[in-house]
C-alpha cells in the first residue's frame, strides 16, 4: 500500500533537500504506484510540492525499490547498477541521472535508487504485445528498433577498466565458465531448487563446451526485454 510510504518518503525527502542545500517549506508528497515497466523492481512515481526562497515549486521523481516478495533474482546491488549506468553514459548510452542512492532499508524498508520522472509513455514489459507500439506506424516501429539495437551496441563497446567500481561488477576478472554457472544458479533458484532434467542438462552442456580462450570481455545487459 503506497499510503503507507507517504510520511517516511516525506520525511526522507525533506533530509534529502536539506542534504542538496534546498529550504523547502510546506513539503507535500503524492505517492502513486506505477502500473507500467517491469518485474525486478517496485517503482514508485513520487510528486513533490514545496516552497522555497519564495517560490512554489514542483518536482516528479521515480523511486525504485527492491522487490519485498517475489523477485527476478536472489539478490540486487543497486550501488552496482549505478556505477554501471554511470558508466554507460559516459559511453553515450541514454540513462537516467541519479538523484540519489539510498542503501538504510530502515526507511522504506528497502534500498532505492531516486531518479527524474520522465512523462511519457512506458512500454510494457515485452513491447511486441504493448498496445500502444503496436499502434504506431511501421516506420515509428522500425525507428524505435533501430534506435534500441544502436543502444545495445553503444553499451558493449563502453570501455570499462579504468571504471570505479568494476571490481564488484559480476564476470569482472572471472572466467566464462563462471558467468553460466552464475546463471545455472540463478535458473535453480528461480525454479526452487529443482530444475528440469532438461535445463539441467543444457547447462551442463554449456559448462563442458565453454571455449579454452575467452576473448576480451566486455559490457553487457544483463535482461533485454522481449522484442
Amino acid at each position: 500500500d503506497t499510503r503507507t510510504l507517504e510520511v517516511p518518503l516525506t520525511r526522507w525527502l525533506a533530509g534529502w533537500l536539506g542534504r542538496s542545500g534546498i529550504e523547502a517549506e510546506d513539503l507535500v508528497v503524492d505517492v502513486v504506484d506505477h502500473v507500467g515497466g517491469g518485474y525486478s523492481n517496485v517503482v514508485l512515481v513520487v510528486r513533490l510540492n514545496y516552497t522555497t526562497g519564495g517560490r512554489m515549486l514542483a518536482r516528479s521523481l521515480m523511486v525504485r525499490l527492491t522487490p519485498a516478495g517475489d523477485a527476478l533474482f536472489p539478490t540486487y546491488d543497486l550501488a552496482v547498477q549505478v556505477s554501471v549506468q554511470d558508466l554507460v553514459r559516459t559511453g553515450g548510452v541514454p540513462v537516467p541521472e541519479f538523484v540519489a542512492l539510498e542503501e538504510d532499508p530502515s526507511w522504506l524498508g528497502a534500498p532505492c535508487l531516486v531518479m527524474p520522472w520522465i512523462e511519457g509513455h512506458d512500454l510494457v514489459e515485452l513491447p511486441a504485445i504493448d498496445e500502444w507500439l503496436l499502434s504506431r506506424p511501421a516506420d515509428e516501429q522500425e525507428r524505435l528498433q533501430r534506435k534500441f539495437l544502436a543502444a545495445l551496441a553503444d553499451v558493449h563497446t563502453c570501455s570499462w577498466h579504468d571504471h570505479p567500481g568494476t571490481s564488484r561488477w559480476r564476470g569482472a576478472g572471472a572466467a566464462l565458465e563462471d558467468e553460466v554457472a552464475w546463471w545455472r544458479d540463478v535458473a535453480t533458484w528461480s525454479l526452487d531448487g529443482e530444475p528440469s532434467p532438461e535445463v539441467a542438462e543444457l547447462f551442463d552442456w554449456c559448462l563442458d563446451h565453454c571455449p579454452g580462450v575467452a576473448g576480451e570481455p566486455g559490457v553487457l545487459p544483463g535482461v533485454l526485454p522481449g522484442v
